[in-house]
């Protein structure tokens, strides 16, 4: 594990951020590679490791750090298989109900790459019983169903759910049907004071005609040839910058 400190724009607070890095020397060359690149998925069991290692290995590595977490936040389900390892971790299974409050998931895409779904068998090929159980019971949408889903997990056992943007949750809700009820919209943004240039906002003020940039932002780009007009306008846009000398 590798533990950073990300503080905010005036230092007054920090939040610590935990990677994990499987290029250890002993592991085995294979498994080295696991954390190299995100979310293949040319390879099923490449697939699975990857799952693991950020839903199980990130519930084991909080433990070892010792930390009290009030709520866990799962980006996307492919971090489902905290739930797994959480229910694996109770000596009292019957504390689930109680533990499952403390999960909160976000949902980012429609795109089926964004879902995973396992076979049984595939699962069987690496996890020992108790976690193939697990994840049949929290994991199949119906009692017949020959594999697991990893945002089923997430849908039917997280306190909240949200989309990332308003139209995105009119889209989920047509996607997941039967949990519309439960899902929210939270409109994804930025973290302004590290993600604009400072002398952006100034610059757009001063120059007439440049604040069209926020409405082509805005209205998003919409045909292919958008993106070769706003990388040219950008390259405009930044040459102008640098002749100018401006103080903030």
């Amino acid at each position: 594990m590798w533990k950073y400190y990300v503080y905010s724009y005036d230092k007054k607070n920090v939040v610590p951020l935990v990677l994990m890095d499987s290029n250890l020397p002993d592991n085995n060359e294979h498994f080295r590679k696991l954390t190299d690149q995100l979310y293949r998925s040319d390879q099923v069991l490449w697939r699975i490791f990857q799952r693991s290692i950020l839903g199980i290995g990130g519930m084991k590595a909080i433990n070892e750090l010792k930390t009290e977490i009030d709520c866990y936040h799962l980006n996307e389900g492919h971090a489902a298989f905290a739930l797994v390892e959480k229910y694996i971790q109770l000596a009292d299974k019957a504390q689930m109900d109680k533990e499952k409050k403390k999960f909160v998931y976000t949902c980012h895409t429609p795109v089926a790459a964004g879902h995973d779904r396992f076979q049984i068998s595939e699962l069987q090929e690496i996890f020992t019983d108790d976690y193939v159980d697990a994840a049949k019971k929290f994991g199949k949408e119906s009692p017949g169903s020959q594999d697991v889903n990893l945002t089923y997990i997430c849908l039917d056992n997280c306190r909240h759910v949200n989309a990332v943007a308003q139209k995105h949750g009119e889209i989920m809700r047509l996607q997941f049907p039967a949990f519309a009820k439960r899902i929210d919209a939270i409109t994804n943004g930025v973290h302004a004071h590290t993600w604009v240039l400072k002398v952006l906002p100034i610059y757009l003020i001063n120059i007439p005609g440049f604040s069209v940039i926020g409405a082509l932002i805005l209205t998003g780009l919409k045909k292919q040839g958008d993106f070769l007009r706003m990388r040219i306008f950008v390259g405009i846009f930044f040459r102008r910058i640098k002749s100018i000398n401006v103080s903030y």
